[in-house]
């Protein structure tokens, strides 16, 4: 750690393009179950043969940042995986959208708010800075050509909530951009 704050990185996207996916839907970086005490999370099997304790959850990459001094680049799930399975737009696609929603109030939302509240509960009453949303990961990969839908409905509903935060394509889509500026 110490050779790496050496480095002095201006950023750290968290939490990592395959850990994000997972290879199903089931093993994909569920923030929510990675918050809490250690003792209390589960784990999930990671996307490279090996069990993932999620010792190192959300609050942790977040609190790694702060260290580090380095600006968190939040990616958040956009339902796809690496074994090929997608979510579909619409109703299917809607838990996942509320969740990047909740994801994004657990990092930046005031104590006041439900996932902010949480965010203190668990040790961290101030609201972290958060300029990025990645939204999701390598999805240039998914060969069902379903990103630009998904990434139009994790759009609309981040940039209505959160209009300040700048949403990043995984995909070099700009489709859905040219339709919001």
């Amino acid at each position: 750690m110490e050779r790496m704050a050496a480095m002095h990185p201006k950023f750290l996207r968290l939490p990592g393009g395959n850990y994000l996916e997972g290879s199903t839907v089931d093993q994909r970086f569920d923030w929510k179950k990675t918050i809490g005490p250690v003792v209390d999370r589960a784990g999930h099997g990671g996307p490279w043969g090996y069990y993932s304790t999620d010792g190192l959850g959300l609050l942790e990459f977040l609190e790694w940042c702060e260290d580090l001094k380095a600006e968190p680049v939040l990616a958040v799930y956009a339902g796809y995986s690496l074994r090929g399975v997608h979510v579909a737009v619409g109703k299917d696609l809607e838990p996942f959208v509320q969740d990047a929603l909740d994801e994004v109030e657990y990092v930046t939302g005031d104590v006041n708010t439900k996932w902010g509240a949480e965010r203190a509960r668990n040790g961290h009453p101030a609201p972290f800075p958060l300029h990025y949303i990645e939204v999701g990961n390598e999805d240039y990969l998914d060969k069902s050509g379903s990103y630009t839908a998904r990434y139009a409905q994790f759009a609309g509903a981040l940039h209505k909530r959160y209009p300040q935060y700048k949403l990043i394509s995984t995909d070099g889509n700009s489709e859905y951009e040219t339709k919001v500026s």
